[in-house]
């Protein structure tokens, strides 16, 4: 499975520009942050793949090197971004754009996530999965799981929830809104700390530094490119910083390992901010697979992946994994057309 993880990590160098004269206009435009997010949507389903198949750890070394150290680092740019994202509609288009978050961004997201979770259940009933009710019902939260992913759409929309909450509340005055949305992240991983799972609230304030990074992007931006020598001194020392607190988590315990990995998840997606400041991420590939068909390639990866375990093909696993690939994209192509399609004009939702 080496092979696998070098090609993905291939795909994503060639994707790679030199352009230090990039601008704060074009820097983390759509299509960047897009291909960022190929990337690590390959990266979710081939982590989730490999807990589906036994390997080799003496002929893998790279991909056990990987499942241990990866953490939940494959997702910190989705909640960066996203944030990021609506901050900057919300400067562009003013206040009228929260108004129509509790259906095109809330509403619209739990009808997906409605849909896949429904699918798996169907797809249980034919492979004798068996589940409680009380699962059931939660698993249309995403608090529980009937073989789907689920606790991201339910991290997201919480973040969507308080988000249009808090920028109601306070209305123009944008950094008193972040700093709400802030407070209700404490206050979430306050609550959910011993209840939920660790990865449900473990990265969540990456979402709020992507709102905060965007509010405050000239100033950042103007700091830093004053010069190679500012440039060069900020990415060390968020490179050290990511370092040194990633280390920390696996020295810690408690709040102390909590605060670490905060710290590291956001550190580990600025690095990424700081690289395309200078670099050109360029794919096209990346950029539909981390764009127009992330949600789905997400939420419905682990069918072919359930599917293809009662076959030949895990002993096998490079087919195996080419096959679930394959087979996620077109199914993910399909919910698209049928799902996301019509929900997009019934809600006259725009296409970007």
């Amino acid at each position: 499975m080496d092979i696998a993880l070098l090609v993905i990590i291939i795909i994503f160098l060639i994707s790679l520009k030199p352009d230090v004269n990039r601008g704060q206009s074009v820097y983390l435009n759509h299509s960047v942050t897009k291909t960022i997010n190929g990337l690590f949507i390959l990266l979710v389903v081939f982590s989730h793949f490999m807990t589906y198949v036994p390997f080799d750890t003496q002929y893998a070394a790279l991909t056990n090197l990987w499942m241990a150290c990866k953490g939940e680092l494959i997702v910190t740019t989705f909640l960066f971004f996203s944030g990021f994202g609506i901050m900057e509609q919300l400067k562009k288009r003013g206040p009228g754009y929260i108004n129509t978050f509790p259906v095109k961004r809330i509403l619209f997201v739990w009808i997906k996530f409605i849909v896949a979770v429904t699918i798996f259940l169907l797809l249980g009933r034919l492979l004798g999965w068996h589940h409680s009710l009380q699962r059931v019902i939660l698993a249309y939260f995403g608090l529980a799981t009937v073989g789907n992913s689920g606790w991201y759409v339910f991290a997201i929309l919480l973040m969507y929830i308080l988000t249009y909450t808090m920028f109601k509340l306070f209305k123009n005055r944008h950094v008193a809104a972040i700093g709400g949305v802030l407070v209700g992240c404490l206050v979430y991983i306050a609550l959910a700390s011993g209840k939920l799972p660790d990865f449900y609230y473990e990265t969540i304030l990456c979402y709020v530094a992507g709102l905060y990074y965007s509010e405050k992007q000239a100033t950042i931006y103007s700091f830093i490119n004053q010069s190679w020598q500012h440039y060069l001194g900020v990415f060390g020392a968020m490179l050290i910083l990511f370092v040194t607190t990633y280390f920390g988590c696996y020295l810690s315990a408690g709040t102390i390992h909590y605060v670490f990995y905060q710290i590291a998840a956001v550190a580990f997606v600025v690095l990424f901010v700081l690289l395309a400041m200078k670099v050109r991420f360029q794919n096209r590939l990346l950029a539909y697979l981390g764009g127009p068909a992330l949600f789905s390639i997400y939420m419905l990866q682990r069918i072919p992946m359930a599917v293809g375990q009662r076959t030949v093909l895990v002993n096998d696993p490079l087919t195996y994994f080419l096959v679930v690939i394959s087979s996620t994209v077109i199914l993910g192509w399909g919910f698209d057309l049928a799902v996301d399609h019509v929900l997009r004009k019934i809600m006259h939702k725009s296409w970007n």
